[in-house]
């Protein structure tokens, strides 16, 4: 599987549906912004569901930028 590729189907997923590139950049962003206990308590998640789903926003904030 090529590196990357969850991220970049997740994306054109995003744009494709009328979402541009700058609300992307927002979104991922808005999550790294935010404690962690916060958003693992808003979103239900335990600590490695948490840190999984930083390192595919991660990922995506570099593919866009």
């Amino acid at each position: 599987m090529a590196k990357y590729s969850k991220e970049k189907e997740w994306i054109n997923n995003k744009i494709n549906s009328g979402v541009t590139r700058e609300q992307l950049l927002n979104g991922v962003g808005s999550f790294s912004n935010k404690p962690k206990k916060v958003v693992m308590q808003k979103k239900g998640l335990t600590s490695k569901e948490y840190d999984k789903r930083y390192k595919f926003l991660s990922n995506v904030y570099f593919l866009l930028s």
